[in-house]
């Protein structure tokens, strides 16, 4: 009964998520993207522009705490709540790295502003829009790889240490304005990367709970 009242509070969360998707794509992200162009752009701008292109070291650090975590595993020792934590985490993020870059592929969305390599973007070229199927690093702005990492680990958070969620809810927020707010991603991007963050790292929690030999 409960996971079937949350797999109804996921569906409730996507179709709303979907509908606040569309109503940024037609009518928020160009004004908002036009505005921090116009009024949060400034000299230095050039240095904000190669640290956003920076890749996601996320799946590094996914990466090494899956195989040391692993291992401990692996070896019949018991891990403690805070290490069973960082590895649901870590499965979680590595999993939302495989997805977010199938869905971007699938989306091809164009950037707000050209950042590396020139690509084409909606203050540069006027380019805006899906290109669906599209590959390369053009078309790779929807949905937000950063925003969804960010919100894989909050979410894992949110479950395991439930007293500081006020503080996770302040992380999300900064996380997802500062990409706004830099012109990294759209509005829309962020809705949809959160989305997907915060239901990966659900799934990687209802995994665990289900897992025998972790159910107490």
């Amino acid at each position: 009964m409960c996971f079937k009242r949350s797999t109804f509070n996921w569906l409730i969360g996507f179709l709303g998520t979907s509908a606040a998707v569309a109503v940024s794509y037609r009518w928020i992200d160009r004004i908002v993207a036009l505005w921090v162009h116009d009024h949060l752009r400034h000299p230095h701008h050039e240095t904000l522009a190669q640290v956003g292109s920076v890749p996601d070291p996320s799946i590094l650090f996914a990466l090494f705490g899956l195989v040391l975590l692993g291992m401990r595993a692996v070896t019949n020792r018991l891990l403690s709540k805070h290490e069973m934590t960082a590895l649901v985490g870590c499965n979680a993020i590595i999993v939302f790295e495989a997805l977010k870059d199938q869905l971007k592929v699938f989306f091809g969305r164009t950037w707000p502003e050209t950042w590396v390599q020139n690509n084409p973007s909606f203050i540069k070229d006027g380019a805006y829009g899906f290109h669906f199927m599209q590959g390369g690093i053009a078309f790779r702005s929807f949905p937000s790889g950063h925003m969804g990492a960010v919100c894989v680990v909050l979410t894992v958070l949110w479950a395991c240490y439930p007293k500081y969620r006020w503080l996770y809810l302040i992380a999300g927020l900064a996380a997802g304005t500062g990409l706004v707010a830099g012109n990294y991603h759209f509005l829309s991007d962020v809705l949809a990367g959160a989305f997907v963050g915060i239901s990966t790292g659900w799934v990687a929690l209802e995994i665990w709970k289900a897992s025998p030999r972790f159910a107490a």
